[in-house]
Order: structure tokens, then C-alpha cells, then sequence
């Protein structure tokens, strides 16, 4: 009977240790081994740049390897170690670096379009000393500060600036790499096949990705109290990551579900796109003279973008699911896993009056500021990142 008792307790650990590790998904608050920063811009006409920072928690050192790519595809690969409970830092357009030399931000055209080439993504993963295995080390977190400051507009003076300095912060989001029950695993485990990292929270691999994501937000157009909105958008990028110098697209369908404080949800808002995209979330404003968006890099254009005015909406606040799906509108589409950063132009009033109309302002308005988060991640699925493992030096003959 005793004998009974142990093979059941130990069949329930078994059991309870498999299906936690088909619900570890990533998140944005826990430490991890690989790092995804959805949203990085160094758009020189909106003075904008991103600073980057990374945190090794643990006491040994490691190496990490990061990516940057741009929406068109165009990419740079760099590397570094970090001692035990070293914190780096870098700006990313100006490679102003503490405790690291970045590489150069890739401006390069990928061949993929829309997409600018002055935003992106960045992604960082602990790899062995030589970069040819993607080892465990849960102990990494970063953070990415996004700046915008004084930007100019084509052919207006250069005391007219687009807007006045301002800047959000977000976590990274974070992959944990497991053991076989689906653990933490040790460090410096080395972690599947080389260049191939998958995401699905199961042993021997890393957490899995959010099957969708959810933001609440402000319509375009919408006031509340001291905060007007301007202007929505989503920085997005997909679980399917081809971080290769000969790499393959991964498209998808983003589809987008919204509802109003009253409840009532508004569908049938799509865009196709790559695996890193921005998307901005409302009708496109080219003619807006004070428009941030313009030489042509605004962005992949949303299908049905009314579904994010405050006209259509008409409530002050609102949330939105957005999810990734196959769908022969968007040819070569797959289901994917995402991971967003969603922000808002706003307006900002004073002791409770209406925002106001500065004086002399040609534009006719105060200047925006930006803020931003990241989305919140829901349901889980599968993902990868293919990347190109460093060969040993060739000996000598």
C-alpha cells in the first residue's frame, strides 16, 4: 500500500510538472535567457532615439549575442560578455555605450515593404563563449527608454520643432529557457540544436509566446479630462523570428477585435505584415500638417481604421485584441504568436482646463508628447528564433 502511495505521489509530480510547462509562456516582469524589445527607433526627422539596457542578476558571466532588425528586413548582428550582476547600456543610433560597444543600428533596405528603415526590433540571448550553442542563463532583464525630442519638419525653419521631448519606458519581453520537467534549467546548459531556439514551453526549450495580445487605449480624436489623443499605434512583432543573414520571411494577418466602454465591439480590422512591423491604429493623416509620420515610412495601413476613432467608437476609452492568423488575404500568411509595445500622441491640459492652444504656435496646438507600454500577452503558442551560430576558427594546415 505504501509502495501504491509513492508511485502515485510521483506519477502527480510528473504529471504536474508536464503540464506546467505547456502553460510557460513570456512575460515582461520575470528573468529569462533571451530577450525580444519590439519596439526600437532612431527616426532621425522626429529626433528620436532608444536607449537600451541589460541586467545580468546572476553572479557568473555570459555572453550574449544581439540582432537588430529594421522593418524592411535589414539587419546587424553584435556581441558582448557581461561579469556577474553587470548592468550595460547603450544608445542605439548614437552607440553611446556603457559597459558595452553596440553595433551599428542597420539602415540597410531588406527588400520587404512597407517598412522604415530607422525602426525595428532587438533581440539579445545568452549564447556560449564562442556563440555556437544558445545556452540557459535566466537571470537577464532590460529595458528599452524610447525619446523623442526635437524632430524637424521638411522645410520649416529650425526653430519649429515637431515636438517637445518626451519618452517612455518598456520591459523587454522574457523568454525563460527550461530543463527537461520544464524548470528553470541550470545555467549554461546548452539548449537544443544550434541557430535553432524554440518557443514552446515544453522540456528542454524555452517558454512559449502569447497567442494574442490586449492594450486598452484612447480612440483617436478622444478627450478625458486633461488627456486628448492625437494618434495610436502598435509597435508588433511576431514568435517566428529568422534572424539569419540569408533568412525567410514569416508573414501574418493581424486581426483586430475592439469593444467601447459600453461593450459593444467593432470588428474586421486587418493588415498584413512581416514578423516586425508598426502599425499605426486609426485613419492615416497625411495631410495633417503636425503628422509625425511622413517620408513615406508611416507604416503598414489597416484595413477598416475607423474602428479606432473616437467618431466611431464614440467612448473616451477602449481595448483591442490583436492576434496573429493565416489567411489567404495575406498571401505566404501563418499563425503566429505577438509581442507588442502599443503607444498614443497625446495632448495634455492644466488644472483641469482643456488642452490648450499655445501662443504664436503656427501649428495651431501644443506639441505632442508620446507614452507607451507594452501589451498584455494572453493564451500561449508556439514560436522560434533561427539564427547563425558563430563556426570555430579554421585550424591551420
Amino acid at each position: 500500500m505504501k509502495k501504491i502511495g509513492v508511485m502515485l505521489s510521483l506519477g502527480m509530480t510528473l504529471t504536474a510538472g508536464s503540464a506546467l510547462a505547456g502553460w510557460n509562456v513570456a512575460n515582461t516582469s520575470q528573468k529569462g535567457s533571451l530577450l525580444m524589445f519590439p519596439h526600437i527607433t532612431v527616426e532621425k526627422h522626429r529626433g528620436a532615439e532608444t536607449l537600451v539596457e541589460i541586467s545580468n542578476d546572476g553572479l557568473g558571466s555570459v555572453h550574449i549575442l544581439c540582432t537588430y532588425v529594421n522593418e524592411s528586413k535589414g539587419r546587424n548582428t553584435f556581441d558582448f560578455t557581461m561579469t556577474g550582476k553587470q548592468t550595460v547600456s547603450w544608445t542605439v543610433g548614437h552607440r553611446d555605450g556603457d559597459g558595452v560597444t553596440p553595433g551599428e543600428w542597420p539602415t540597410q533596405d531588406g527588400g520587404y515593404k512597407p517598412g522604415s528603415h530607422y525602426r525595428g526590433e532587438l533581440i539579445c540571448f545568452a549564447v556560449d563563449t564562442a556563440a555556437n550553442n544558445q545556452i540557459a542563463f535566466n537571470h537577464l532583464t532590460g529595458k528599452a527608454t524610447v525619446i523623442y525630442g526635437e524632430g524637424r519638419k521638411p522645410g520649416v525653419v529650425a526653430e519649429k520643432p515637431t515636438d517637445v521631448k518626451s519618452a517612455f519606458q518598456y520591459n523587454a519581453w522574457r523568454f525563460v529557457a527550461r530543463n527537461m520537467r520544464g524548470l528553470p534549467a541550470d545555467p549554461y546548459t546548452v539548449q537544443g540544436e544550434p541557430g535553432k531556439i524554440k518557443l514552446n514551453g515544453m522540456g528542454g526549450n524555452y517558454d512559449g509566446c502569447p497567442a494574442y495580445n490586449t492594450a486598452e487605449f484612447m480612440p483617436n480624436g478622444a478627450e478625458l479630462g486633461q488627456v486628448k489623443t492625437k494618434e495610436n499605434d502598435l509597435a508588433v512583432i511576431s514568435c517566428n523570428q529568422d534572424l539569419r543573414q540569408d533568412y525567410d520571411w514569416h508573414l501574418t494577418k493581424l486581426v483586430f477585435d475592439v469593444w467601447n466602454s459600453k461593450e459593444q465591439s467593432f470588428h474586421t480590422s486587418w493588415v498584413c505584415v512581416d514578423s516586425v512591423n508598426f502599425v499605426p491604429l486609426g485613419y492615416k493623416r497625411w495631410d495633417d500638417g503636425d503628422s509625425h509620420h511622413f517620408h513615406g515610412e508611416r507604416g503598414a495601413e489597416l484595413i477598416n481604421p475607423g474602428n479606432f476613432e473616437y467618431k466611431v467608437i464614440r467612448t473616451p476609452n477602449a481595448r483591442f485584441a490583436v492576434k496573429g492568423v493565416a489567411s489567404s488575404q495575406c498571401r505566404g500568411s501563418e499563425n503566429m504568436g505577438l509581442l507588442g509595445v502599443s503607444m498614443s500622441s497625446v495632448q495634455i491640459g492644466y488644472d483641469g482646463r482643456p488642452v490648450p492652444v499655445a501662443d504664436g504656435d503656427q501649428y495651431g496646438k501644443v506639441a505632442d508628447s508620446i507614452i507607451g507600454n507594452t501589451t498584455t500577452g494572453a493564451g500561449v503558442t508556439t514560436g522560434g528564433v533561427l539564427w547563425d551560430p558563430h563556426d570555430s576558427p579554421a585550424r591551420p594546415k
